[in-house]
């Protein structure tokens, strides 16, 4: 069976989108038997888009890539979206609360950079942390963990409260929240602790602070803006649903860009 992990459902949430359909898509050196692909998708695998909140996960594409080292799944999801209800940061205001959900981990991007931190200081996947980072685990394991998906909880929001913005921390880190409105600054007062991975990196990496907060997501998988007269029932409305650790993070305030107060870092 192939586990996949379906960063995309983050991806096509900030505008308000709904996931409607996952297509997958096995790239390999060689493919045998391709009549039997579709038995991947098993009762687990249904279990599983009914978690991340994917109603259909039924299509799949096949490549034969010669070049390709491992058999590997990208995909890519479906969506759709009421015109009248795209969420595109205009309606974010001076006095916002920004809301943030912590991430699992790396999620899906900084991994060039974290493979690049591994190789250079001659470690392997297959070695445990050193300096007692996550005590039994190997690099690699950890380095395994899926991303967290935001889907069911923000869905869950999006019927009981007016979202002003929703940024996934990815790639870019916290440059990404000048992407949704350029025209006010994200405050962000308090950030969740970066989990120790983050900590690994940056030692063995030798990387300033300003460089991992704009390449990985430093314990910040989401953010939300909505009103400050919302703040508390958002809050709770998250909380019911949500895996992830949730909590007022920052507002919004005059000026442009991003602050992260606790760092005196601007973006």
């Amino acid at each position: 069976m192939i586990k996949i992990n379906v960063f995309y459902s983050n991806k096509v949430l900030i505008l308000g989108g709904v996931v409607t359909r996952l297509i997958m898509k096995i790239q390999a050196k060689e493919i045998k038997n391709a009549g039997n692909i579709p038995g991947i998708i098993n009762s687990e695998d249904k279990e599983f888009a009914r978690e991340v909140a994917i109603p259909s996960l039924s299509h799949i594409k096949t490549a034969i890539v010669p070049e390709s080292i491992p058999t590997i799944a990208p995909h890519f999801v479906v969506r759709f979206h009421h015109k009248d209800k795209i969420i595109n940061g205009e309606k974010i205001e001076i006095g916002d609360a920004i809301i943030g959900l912590a991430s699992s981990g790396i999620h899906s991007n900084g991994y060039t950079l974290a493979r690049k931190i591994i190789s250079e200081n001659n470690l392997s996947y297959k070695n445990k942390f050193p300096d007692k980072f996550y005590p039994g685990k190997t690099i690699g394991e950890f380095l395994l963990t899926p991303t967290q998906i935001y889907v069911k909880e923000t869905i869950a929001l999006l019927k009981k409260v007016k979202i002003h913005g929703l940024a996934h921390i990815t790639g870019g880190g916290l440059r990404n929240l000048p992407r949704i409105n350029k025209n006010v600054r994200f405050l962000i007062n308090d950030p969740f602790k970066p989990q120790e991975i983050f900590k690994f990196l940056q030692k063995y990496g030798n990387i300033d602070d300003k460089e991992m907060y704009q390449t990985f997501n430093m314990g910040m998988g989401l953010i939300i803006v909505v009103a400050k007269e919302d703040a508390e029932e958002s809050i709770k409305i998250l909380k019911t649903i949500s895996k992830s650790d949730v909590k007022i993070v920052g507002k919004i305030i005059k000026g442009k860009g991003v602050k992260l107060e606790n760092l005196n870092l601007d973006f």
